[in-house]
């Protein structure tokens, strides 16, 4: 038993390196235009397998804490670009950008740690307020096509704002005014 522990061990501690060094090759790049998601990825993986192997290992923790830490920092961003997205849709301005940055961010936290509460969170807002444009233009979309061109307009109302970001948008109320 004693040889299977220090084998254990030793394949923990590998994992953990090679996970540290992961995390770390993330952080350097986590304030760029690419932040390296496969590397926080690999982390992730591999505090996972050393902790399987070791469940009381400390190394194991303490990395896995420290990806979730990065998530989080992942999801505030999330947050702010989705909260960016109201302002302006609030405040009629464009804006529509902000809400596929907001679901890019939230993407790549979940294809980090798919079960990862805050990633879940941000993913059901995202889609809600998704939900929503996808309705209006659907619906403007169905007006113009039975050339009801007024209704076609005031379906996508809220979002007109956005005519320059969204092309389908435009679409419609180009059509409406011509």
């Amino acid at each position: 038993a004693a040889h299977t522990d220090s084998g254990k061990q030793a394949l923990a501690a590998l994992l953990l390196k090679e996970g540290e060094d992961k995390l770390a090759s993330y952080r350097n790049s986590a304030s760029s235009n690419a932040p390296a998601y496969p590397d926080l990825r690999t982390a992730y993986l591999r505090a996972e397998q050393a902790h399987d192997l070791l469940p009381s290992n400390e190394g194991a923790s303490k990395l896995k804490e420290n990806i979730r830490s990065e998530l989080i920092k992942v999801a505030d961003k999330a947050r702010s670009e989705l909260q960016s997205y109201k302002q302006a849709l609030d405040g009629h301005a464009a804006g529509y950008v902000h809400l596929a940055n907001a679901r890019q961010l939230t993407e790549q936290a979940l294809e980090v740690d798919a079960s990862f509460d805050q990633g879940l969170t941000l993913q059901s807002a995202v889609a809600a307020e998704s939900k929503r444009v996808d309705t209006a233009l659907r619906n403007g979309e169905s007006m113009m096509a039975s050339q009801r061109y007024d209704e076609a307009v005031a379906a996508v109302a809220d979002f007109r704002f956005f005519a320059d970001e969204e092309p389908r948008i435009s679409a419609i109320i180009d059509a409406a005014y011509k």
